[in-house]
């Protein structure tokens, strides 16, 4: 069951408190939901198209070709009593080159929806009709796809929900135990470096999408050095 604590940033009264391991469960239940519905095992990369009809599957109005700005990868729209629509840039959706920007956005979009969606209704049923569009809706830089600070709860937690459903951490240490390599590795290392390429191939998803996964997944380390003290009892 969901905890609910004060919002400090103010967006909402109480905003829902979750454990990374909880995001974890809810994100691979999701996926999993929509295969087992259809008969199928959950594949190790999740196909694009799939990716659109998860979406779809909840209930959302998906639009791939939204006139967004050039900074915005993504924006989902929760209004009352109205269906929820989610948009993706269309410089994304109609360039390969961007794919992988594209997999990630759609995945963090419906993070929102998943996550944060019964937070954005309420609110939209207690503002005037001619409220500001901003208020109800869920707009997404590509500066915090998957990046965001925890400061900024609503995009870390779709930012996490995001790279969780594109690399579950079942399917990461599955594909780490192919490769052979020791963990932790530090992050500008040559193992460092391989593993995120590693997994970016495998996944189909951004170097930095890759590369945030596996920190907080506790594979890759910033500063080794330091990681050792720790270990050896020297901080």
């Amino acid at each position: 069951m969901v905890q609910f604590i004060q919002d400090p940033t103010g967006r909402f009264p109480r905003r829902p408190y979750y454990e990374e391991n909880e995001l974890e469960a809810e994100c691979d239940a999701l996926i999993a939901a929509y295969y087992r519905q259809r008969g199928f095992e959950v594949p190790f990369l999740i196909p694009t198209d799939d990716l659109t009809k998860i979406i779809e599957a909840e209930g959302c109005v998906l639009d791939l070709y939204a006139e967004l700005e050039s900074h915005i990868d993504g924006r989902t729209d929760f209004r009352s009593q109205v269906e929820t629509e989610i948009l993706i840039n269309r410089d994304l959706s109609r360039s390969k080159a961007y794919e992988n920007r594209f997999r990630t956005t759609l995945t963090h979009e419906l993070a929102h929806v998943k996550f944060h969606e019964p937070l954005f209704r309420s609110r939209a049923s207690q503002l005037p009709l001619f409220s500001a569009p901003e208020e109800t809706t869920a707009s997404c830089h590509r500066d915090n796809i998957v990046g965001a600070g925890m400061g900024d709860w609503l995009e870390w937690q779709a930012g996490f929900a995001s790279t969780a459903m594109l690399i579950p951490k079942s399917k990461a240490f599955q594909l780490l135990g192919t490769l052979q390599i020791g963990t932790p590795v530090g992050t500008t290392s040559p193992a460092g470096i391989y593993l995120i390429q590693m997994v970016q191939k495998s996944f189909q998803v951004s170097s930095e999408a890759a590369r945030i996964r596996l920190s907080r997944l506790g594979l890759l380390v910033d500063d080794f050095t330091s990681y050792n003290k720790r270990l050896s009892g020297q901080l």
